[in-house]
């Protein structure tokens, strides 16, 4: 892309700094002190409009001058001014340095083109506006592929639309002859199910009397079998009567057989109990007689003291008598109400066997009576069950002689029906040959419309992808227009005001400067001499130290090229690599073009052939309605004739059966169909599928290649501003250097 003049002229070097000092871009160069010529620079003329100095050649005698400019020979190429006005600051730079420096090297690595940024910028928008160019054709062609899709589906819509009416139309020619066919079978059936309605109706008569002996049978059993539960629920509870009643004499006769052996056992024990004590006493006795035998008075004490305790013993043995006499009056009151409530227990039972034999006896004299009216209601129903089947005989025998008399009329019409199944045979035929001829007229009239509206929508369709290119090319090319202008106005405004605030600048230091040298040449005019003997070592020192300086300040401005052009390469590499990406896209995106376009072709390829198909069959189902038709109307001419003839329904049938077997064929086609409109469906499925992923697919890869412009772009607004500060800084600090060597000219000129 050609650049634009503002560009170029922005791009131009400037002029180099006097002294050889470092060249700053995109500003105006520094103006030369007046009377002081830059390293390698003709003379500066004296500014224009100004009168000119006054030579204070008059002062001194020729002959000092003529030395002077012998001793310092830079000197001669100065004009506007007298060789002895400069003289203190000329003389160590000249003498005591090469006569010659080299040019700055800041010069020759500065590029006469535009800035690495611009032209990194101007790069990434083009590429920009190729990527729009890219969306804008994807979008268009994702445009045009809907508008196609929707065209094939609303023409898939048409034929399935067409052939569910031809569906339609022949299942219900279908249904008729299967209706007819139906009606057919149900005479052989009616003739049929006669015979069996005879048979089942005897069979129904055989099995309501086996019914009617099982359902006797069956109640019969179930008297029996209650009248056994009832007895052995009767002995049962029998058993268990006689039971309780044994169990109550066996416990009576265990609580004698326990009263006398109490008795018995409290006998004995008291018994032993009193010979117990008894032996005791009587060992006691015989002890206390042995151990008092000595005394008499003893023998009487012990006497009495024995006949004492016999009273109480006596007294003991009648409350331990009465105290078992009261504990068994105890035990037998306690008996005596258990044997009563035993035998409550007993009568309770009784009652409880009683009342269940009551219940019993209830419950089998109801079932028995449910049990004799579901017999008599089972006998009514048999009664009227063989009543309607007796009238149903005798209807079935009533239609048994219709239709023995609609067989003889139709033995009688059998030859009618051979003769139209000849005729019908010879019009099928020959409406055969003609279907033939319409469809392959029909074929040859469909393939010349379909290459027509083909070749016709081709050609819409690319005059509309003609217009949209132009369309957006123009667009594009506007908007770079639009921005390179902007870039351009801006940049341009910019540099005119940092030039006029700089000149203005510069121009004032340097009048305030003209001026203050002007004010000081005739002071140093007058003292030139004296002090040039005086400050010719020290000039020379400080003239060392300027030019190492000046040294210092090259090497920098040359890092500072060196890194310029670092910068510069990087962004060509960077710029490099984004071409390549741009390039490896466009392939990409090219052969993905070339991929689909024959896909599409194969696509449309393979349609083209199941439309042919789908047209043959269409055809050929419409040239058999026609015949169906035709033959329709001719049997609805020859109804009559039809009804009449019983054998021709046999031809008929056979036709029926032929032309099932082609409506099966039809049917087969038709699922063909079904199969191919659905992988049409799913092939259309797919394809929005395949667009859409894609879609997403290109939105992903733009916006990635936006974010990385985005990301470029921001890296270079980095880098200018890096480089805007960093030659700001150089500015600023060239000035510092070029105030402090002004300082020390000052000093120098006041010393």
């Amino acid at each position: 892309m050609a650049e634009e003049p503002g560009k170029k002229k922005e791009g131009n070097p400037p002029p180099p700094l006097p002294g050889g000092l470092l060249k700053l871009p995109g500003l105006p160069p520094i103006p030369g002190i007046p009377g002081l010529p830059s390293a390698g620079q003709p003379p500066r003329p004296s500014l224009p409009g100004a009168p000119p100095s006054p030579s204070p050649m008059g002062q001194f005698p020729m002959g000092m001058v003529q030395q002077a400019m012998q001793n310092y020979p830079g000197m001669g190429g100065m004009g506007g001014m007298s060789p002895m006005q400069m003289q203190p600051i000329i003389i160590p730079i000249t003498t005591q340095q090469a006569p010659a420096p080299a040019p700055p090297p800041a010069e020759a690595h500065v590029p006469a083109g535009p800035s690495p940024a611009d032209l990194k910028i101007a790069e990434l928008e083009k590429r920009l506006m190729e990527e729009r160019e890219r969306v804008l054709l994807a979008t268009l062609k994702h445009k045009e592929e809907s508008v196609v899709a929707t065209r094939v589906e609303n023409s898939i819509k048409d034929i399935q639309d067409k052939l569910r009416r031809d569906k339609r139309s022949a299942e219900s020619e279908e249904a008729r002859l299967k209706l007819e066919v139906r009606i057919q079978e149900l005479e052989g059936r009616l003739a049929a199910e006669r015979e069996t309605w005879v048979a089942t109706l005897k069979g129904q008569m055989k099995t309501s009397e086996v019914k009617d002996k099982e359902i006797e049978t069956e109640l019969t059993a179930k008297l029996h079998d209650l009248e056994r539960r009832w007895l052995d629920e009767k002995a049962r509870w029998q058993e268990s009567l006689r039971a309780k009643e044994d169990e109550l004499r066996s416990a009576r006769a265990v609580l004698e057989k326990l009263k006398g052996v109490e008795v018995e056992n409290q006998k004995l024990l008291q018994e032993k109990k009193f010979d117990q004590e008894r032996l005791q006493q009587l060992t006691q006795a015989n002890a206390g007689l042995q151990a008092r035998a000595g005394t008499d008075d003893e023998r009487d004490r012990e006497f009495y003291r024995l006949q004492a305790d016999l009273d109480k013993t006596r007294e003991q043995l009648q409350l331990v008598h009465e105290r078992s006499e009261r504990e068994l009056e105890t035990q037998r009151s306690a008996f005596r109400e258990r044997e009563e409530r035993l035998s409550s227990d007993v009568e309770k039972v009784q009652a409880e066997l009683m009342s269940v034999a009551d219940r019993l006896r209830a419950e089998h004299e109801t079932e028995l009576r449910r049990q004799k009216t579901e017999y008599e209601g089972d006998l009514k129903k048999a009664r009227s069950q063989l009543e309607a089947s007796d009238g149903a005989i005798q209807r079935m025998r009533a239609v048994c002689t219709a239709l023995e008399r609609q067989a003889a009329s139709l033995r009688e019409q059998a030859e009618e029906g051979r003769k139209l199944k000849d005729e019908l045979q010879r019009v099928n035929e020959r409406y055969k040959a003609e279907f033939m001829v319409l469809q392959r007229k029909w074929q040859d009239r469909e393939e010349t419309i379909r290459a027509q509206a083909a070749e016709q929508f081709a050609k819409q369709l690319d005059a509309e992808k003609a217009k949209l290119k132009l369309r957006a090319q123009e667009e594009i090319q506007a908007r770079v227009l639009e921005m390179q202008q902007r870039l351009q106005d801006g940049m341009e405004a910019e540099l005119a005001t940092r030039e006029q605030a700089f000149r203005t600048k510069v121009e004032a230091e340097l009048s305030q400067q003209v001026q203050v040298l002007k004010n000081d040449v005739a002071k140093v005019e007058r003292r030139a001499e004296d002090a040039r003997r005086r400050t010719e070592h020290e000039l020379g020192e400080r003239g060392r130290a300027v030019q190492a300086k000046a040294e210092e300040v090259q090497r920098r401005s040359t890092q500072d090229s060196a890194k310029a052009f670092e910068v510069r390469d990087q962004a060509l590499r960077e710029a490099a690599l984004l071409r390549e990406e741009a390039d490896a896209l466009k392939q990409r995106l090219r052969s993905e073009e070339e991929r689909k376009a024959a896909a599409a072709k194969e696509r449309a390829d393979e349609r083209a052939a199941r439309d042919k198909e789908k047209t043959a069959m269409l055809e050929r189902v419409r040239a058999l309605q026609e015949a169906l038709e035709s033959a329709n109307a001719r049997q609805q001419a020859l109804g009559d004739g039809l009804e009449r003839a019983g054998k021709r329904q046999e031809a008929q049938e056979i036709q029926a059966r032929a032309l099932a077997e082609e409506m099966e064929s039809l049917r087969v086609h038709y699922a063909e169909l079904g199969a191919a409109s659905r992988t049409l469906r799913e092939e259309k499925a797919w394809l929005e599928e395949e667009l859409k992923s894609q879609k997403t697919r290109d939105e992903e890869a733009l916006a990635a290649q936006k974010a990385r412009l985005e990301d470029s772009l921001r890296a270079a607004q980095e880098e200018t501003r890096k480089l805007k500060r960093r030659m700001e800084l150089a500015q600023s600090e060239m000035e510092g250097r070029l105030r402090a060597m002004e300082s020390e000219l000052r000093k120098a000129r006041g010393g």
